[in-house]
Formats: C-alpha cells, structure tokens, sequence
C-alpha cells in the first residue's frame, strides 16, 4: 500500500514541476498567455522619450509572437500621446519585450487623467489586464480653448511651446540711476534691485501667426516700482507738486486717498521664434502729445479713473488761484492745463531709439530684449517728467522648466 502512495505522490510531483516549467509544452492544454507592466512616472506633454511597457508571457515563445499595442481613453490624451511601434515581437525562445507610449512632437494638454493601453486580441494568447499611463501638461495655467488652440497652432508652426512663458514668472528688475536723480528719487542709492512675480497670458492680440503675450498688473516686475515714481512727482512730492494748490484741489475733487488708491501695470510683448527676440517697444504718445518710441505700458490707477470719469461727465470743481478769486474749472480743462493724475504725463518722457539726452555721461543703452531655454531678458533706457537723464533697467524674468 505504502508503495502505491509514494508512486502516485510522486507522479503528483512530476506533474507540478512541468507545470511550473518556463518551457510550455505545445501539447498541453494549458494556454500561454501575457502581462504588461509600466514604468512608474506620470508622462508629461513634452515628455518624447516616454513611460517604458514591458510585455511579458506566462512561457517562453516556441515561435515569434506579434501583438498589436491599443490606446484608449479621452480623445485629447490620444491625439497629444502615441505608441512608439504598430507591432511588438517576442521572440522564439524570449518572454519579454519592450516598447513605450510617449508625448507627440507638437502635442500640448489641458488637464491631468489618464488612458489605458494594451493589446487586440489574439487567439494563441489568453489576455491580461491593460495598464493605465498617468498624463499630466508639463505647464499647467488657466486658459481658454481658443488659447489652448493658438498655443498648440504655435507648437506645430514654430515648435516653441509658448507654455513655459506663461504663468506667475519670477522676475528680477534693476534700476540703474544718473548721478543728478538718485539723490532725489532713490535715497542716493545708484541701484534698485525688486524680485517679484510677473503675470504672463496670451495677449487678445495673439493670432497663428502672431505670438503676443500679456504681462497683467506687473508687467515687467516694475509696477511697484513705477508707482513709487508716480508717487514721488505728485502726492508725495511735498517740494513741488503738493505746494501747488491746483493739485491739491484736484485731491479734494476726487477724495483722493493715497493709502487706498490701486496702480497696475500691463503689457503686451511679441515673441519671436526664429530670432529669438522679444519685441517690447512701439509708438506712444508722451505728454506733449508727441508720439515717440517708447515701453507702451497700460496704466490702471483708480484716482485717475476717477479724474477721467468726471471729465467725460462734464464735472467741474473750485480752483485755488491764490490772490486772486477762486474760480471754476471743468475737470477736463484742468487736464488740458496739466493738472492731472493721468500716470503716463508723469512716467512717459523721451524716447529710447536714440539718445535723446546726449548727456555725459549717459546710462542711454540701445533697447533690446530676447529669450533663451531658461530666461527673458529686457534691456531698456528709462525717464521720467522730471527725470534729469536716462536711467538704465535691466529685468531677467525666469521661465517654467
């Protein structure tokens, strides 16, 4: 009896170590079949080398397997990813083999998700279970459809992805200033360094053809900056401007409150690809009605909206002439005369496409500004109304990775 149960035991055995072999006997009944495994990494939308899959079967091949890799999922994950072959081969004798899903050339995504990729059926194989590729847009920012467009339009005709330029961008400014105004508007200082962030969208202008980009409320880094600057030629001028009474009745006019006033800065910028050079200078009008070459800077200050909204109103106010009788103005005859809050009579001065100062020694440089894999920078001469000279900014802006 003994000896019939060691016999079966041992057949028992036998036939759990050729089921557990790696070589798959043809003629057995059990059927081969494969598993895909992934690389672990989220696969971003510029990511061209990709997550590695790796196909593996339950036995080695007694001949070579060809299986045809599928994607599915949302449509815009399967228009911005591909497969990087039609076809993966195991060999005759291998188990494995690798292939990888990657980000297409000129592709860009709006959000994060995910699509599942595995292979069509086939009749000598039993199936395994499809992987899931975790996609995410290497730049996240809050656009439109219409943005999304024009970013991915750009892409394919220029491929530049216009993503690393948009966003909350660190930037650094620097103000160099003439010997004659660093005494009066910079505490002697010859310098001013600010580091802020410096808001960046595609401009209304944009078009296929055009890159314009948008830097809302800083533009630049210097809204701070230029706001000290307004400052320091009108409500805080105690010198000059305050002692004026025309001024000072033009506050009361418009319950001026320095504390509470808000100032912001916009500007529109072009990007250009094949230069790359960023265009950063136009015709503007300056304070003398004159157009010159100039920063054209959108200034938003609420005291001057308020100033220009009683004018168009046809607001009138009292006028402190000094010795002689008080009178009344309209608010709009007071900005003809120069008695304003308007921030471009005060921050828009000479042109800078040449030296118009011709002073020694001068800080006038030539503006320029341009672009590389890590940073915008702009170069720029610089004045202002009472402004003794030029002076010299420099603004490095650091762009996504």
């Amino acid at each position: 009896m003994k000896k019939i149960m060691f016999a079966l035991m041992g057949m028992v055995s036998l036939m759990l170590v050729a089921c557990s072999s790696d070589d798959h006997d043809g003629g057995s009944s059990i059927k081969n079949f494969w598993t895909l495994t992934k690389e672990s990494k989220t696969l971003y939308d510029n990511d061209t080398e990709g997550v590695q899959l790796t196909v593996t079967l339950a036995f080695t091949a007694e001949n070579d397997i060809t299986l045809t890799p599928t994607m599915s999922g949302d449509a815009e994950f399967l228009s911005a990813f591909e497969l990087s072959t039609s076809s993966v081969v195991i060999n005759k004798g291998q188990k494995t083999a690798n292939f990888f899903v990657r980000a297409k050339e000129n592709k860009v995504i709006s959000k994060k998700g995910s699509f599942s990729v595995g292979f069509q059926a086939l009749s000598t194989l039993n199936a395994g279970d499809a992987v899931s590729i975790s996609v995410a847009p290497k730049y996240e920012v809050e656009l439109t459809e219409t943005q999304m467009q024009l970013i991915q339009k750009w892409q394919e005709a220029y491929g530049i992805d216009v993503r690393r330029f948009i966003g909350s961008l660190d930037v650094e400014s620097t103000v160099t200033f003439n010997t004659d105004d660093k005494d009066y508007y910079n505490n002697g200082d010859e310098t001013s360094v600010f580091s802020d962030l410096c808001p960046v969208t595609i401009s209304e202008k944009a078009t296929e053809k055009d890159i314009v980009l948008r830097m809302e409320g800083n533009a630049l880094g210097l809204r701070g900056f230029l706001y000290n600057m307004l400052q320091a030629q009108t409500n805080k001028d105690e010198d000059y401007w305050m002692s004026n009474p025309h001024n000072t009745d033009l506050l009361k006019a418009i319950s001026f409150d320095g504390s509470n006033e808000e100032f912001y800065v916009s500007l529109d910028i072009t990007i250009d690809p094949k230069t790359k050079s960023v265009g950063f200078v136009s015709e503007v009008e300056n304070l003398y009605g004159d157009m010159i070459a100039n920063v054209p800077f959108e200034f938003s200050y609420t005291a001057w909206d308020r100033q220009k909204k009683m004018a168009d109103e046809g607001g009138t106010f009292i006028l402190d002439n000094g010795e002689e009788s008080a009178e009344e103005i309209t608010m709009a005859e007071a900005i003809e005369q120069g008695i304003t809050l308007n921030p471009a009579y005060y921050l828009v001065n000479s042109g800078i496409d040449s030296d118009q100062w011709e002073a020694e020694p001068s800080l006038y440089v030539q503006p320029v500004a341009s672009y590389n894999d890590t940073q915008m920078t702009f170069t720029f001469p610089w004045d202002f109304m009472n402004a003794s000279g030029y002076e010299k900014v420099v603004v490095k802006i650091t762009l996504n990775e």
